[in-house]
């Protein structure tokens, strides 16, 4: 796929159809599952993550093979919550696996903690990784100790299934929680469920109790909202996102102070967010901006401001990367690519530019590894004039499917691939 802006458009206008939140959604399905009870869930994600969710949980609750395989491709998310469902589904028997890259992401502090609580988890192939075989069982619960420094959805798939345990569970967490606010989105819906719990200083108790069968309607994506705040961080832009609210489960709302310190201003109205911005941004914030708690910002964040806003530092990014490709090394080899050279140094991400590069309105190939967050922030280098062409381009359906589409409403044009 060629993407490419036509740079004589001298502001951008238009309203974008973001996605339904699939972490929101992905949460939600499982509460569903756990209940076992009619809950009707509206503005469900249609991105392949949560399709996937549905289809496995699905399998699970229809399956009458006492041995079920369950394929989770690439969706971390999907894999972390199944681990701790699988493991109280009494007398069934469980093949977790997933893609080749999946394999390769860590899932050790979960099963650690499971064990500890006697849930029968074994590792069919490399210890500390997927695939994983599983045995049902009742679980009494009690008290566990994990790291939060790997991965947020440990502790949330953790904290969704302990309400339904025979003691409840009181989770330690243990170094640095990455990804806070998404343990609040988990803590935050379940109470929305019914469900009260505990979270003080390293703490996190649930007792046993009963979710309650509520309808829920499902806002839309704040981390997908992120990319067209990056896009007003690069040019004059007037971008309407219906079905978004400040107030919200999600952290990554927090794009809208972030936006804020570089002069892009964000208003609400009727349902929908509206950002504005001009071609003289300024920036006022912090001289290091702290990604520990948005993992799902970084990559348009650091992709605009290495076009744009050089001098800036990041921290707080290292665990990207565990995630769907090597993120970091992803990044600074393909952005090499126009000359920008990120460097890594104690925590800190700094960007620098080198003028023995490729010239704005060639052709320039970016390497997606089939990650859709790295093929939604590349197609931003097209704003500076490049015509960007992506491999696997179609990995959006992750979790932006119509991205492409939405993106010509804006100005872009997006052709297929052609031989350059």
């Amino acid at each position: 796929m060629i993407v490419s802006f036509n740079n004589t458009q001298k502001r951008i206008e238009g309203s974008v159809n973001l996605p339904a939140s699939k972490s929101l959604s992905n949460r939600a399905l499982v509460i569903q599952f756990l209940t076992k009870r009619n809950i009707q869930l509206s503005n469900l994600s249609e991105a392949q993550d949560t399709v996937l969710m549905n289809q496995l949980l699905n399998e699970i609750q229809s399956s009458s093979n006492t041995e079920i395989l369950l394929d989770c491709k690439d969706a971390g998310t999907v894999f972390r919550f199944l681990t701790a469902v699988c493991a109280i589904q009494d007398a069934k028997i469980f093949k977790l696996t997933g893609t080749e890259r999946m394999q390769q992401r860590p899932i050790q502090d979960l099963v650690n903690a499971m064990q500890v609580l006697h849930a029968s988890i074994t590792y069919i192939g490399n210890t500390a990784f997927p695939p994983l075989r599983i045995l049902g069982t009742k679980l009494d619960g009690g008290e566990v100790k994990i790291s939060g420094s790997a991965s947020s959805q440990f502790i949330s798939a953790l904290c969704l299934i302990a309400p339904q345990l025979k003691h409840g569970l009181t989770i330690e967490i243990q170094e640095h929680l990455v990804s806070l606010p998404y343990v609040h989105m988990t803590l935050g819906l379940m109470k929305i469920f019914g469900v009260s719990s505990n979270f003080i200083k390293n703490k996190i108790t649930i007792k046993p109790q009963s979710y309650r069968p509520t309808n829920y309607h499902i806002e839309n994506d704040w981390s997908s909202a992120s990319f067209l705040f990056a896009i007003a961080l690069l040019k004059s832009s007037y971008i309407e996102l219906p079905g978004l609210s400040t107030v919200s489960l999600q952290g990554d709302s927090e794009i809208v102070q972030i936006s804020n310190y570089f002069g892009v201003q964000t208003g609400e109205t009727q349902g929908k967010i509206i950002i504005n911005s001009t071609d003289n941004l300024i920036y006022n914030g912090p001289a290091i901006l702290d990604l520990s708690n948005y993992p799902d910002l970084a990559l348009p964040l650091i992709v605009s401001c290495a076009l744009r806003w050089p001098d800036l530092k990041f921290t707080g990014i290292q665990h990207l990367e565990y995630k769907e490709s090597k993120r970091l090394s992803a990044l600074s080899s393909q952005l090499k690519k126009i000359g920008i050279e990120l460097k890594m140094n104690e925590g800190i991400l700094s960007i620098s530019k080198n003028k023995n590069t490729i010239h704005s309105a060639e052709y320039v190939e970016m390497e997606t590894y089939d990650d859709h967050r790295l093929a939604m922030s590349f197609a931003l280098i097209s704003l500076m004039g490049y015509r960007v062409k992506l491999s696997n381009s179609i990995c959006v359906k992750k979790s932006f499917p119509n991205y492409w589409q939405e993106l010509t409403k804006l100005g872009f044009e997006i052709k297929q691939s052609i031989r350059i």
